[in-house]
């Protein structure tokens, strides 16, 4: 899985899109738009599941495959977000 993330500093535009490519994928696209604050809680939650599988899974030592698997948590989580689930 790999995710783009992609800043819009124009201030007109003021919002930031990500851009998904692999296997999560929003039903309405593989683009989401999110207020610049939305970010910030991807950011921290990014840091959670990292530190928290880190130190507290069995498989600490596949440091590639964690982190693989902490920004697809992060990614489902804002498309449940998105989509008014949360």
């Amino acid at each position: 899985m790999m995710v783009e993330i992609y800043f819009n500093d124009e201030p007109s535009a003021g919002h930031v899109e990500i851009s998904i490519i692999g296997a999560v994928k929003d039903n309405l696209g593989t683009c989401l738009t999110y207020d610049r604050h939305l970010i910030f809680y991807f950011i921290l939650f990014f840091i959670f599941y990292f530190i928290f599988f880190f130190f507290f899974s069995g498989v600490a030592y596949n440091i590639g495959g964690l982190v693989n698997y902490s920004i697809e948590a992060c990614v489902q989580w804002l498309c449940e977000l998105r989509r008014g689930n949360l």
